[in-house]
């Protein structure tokens, strides 16, 4: 049985931000929140920086 992850937005400051993305840039769980917090601008943030999400054990590493 896979776990229940319950998520709960805040405002604050971060000096790190962990978003799950999949290969082929599937949105993981909470990523709707950081695309909504962002006025839908994950997806043009990644194009731009060049994000591919390789897949497990290959993170990709995006300074902002």
């Amino acid at each position: 049985m896979a776990p229940i992850v319950e998520l709960t937005p805040r405002v604050g400051a971060a000096d790190l931000l962990v978003v799950p993305v999949f290969a082929g840039r599937v949105p993981g769980p909470g990523a709707d929140l950081v695309d909504g917090a962002l006025d839908g601008g994950l997806a043009a943030f990644m194009a731009e920086a060049g994000f591919d999400a390789a897949g497990p054990g290959k993170p990709d590493i995006v300074p902002v």
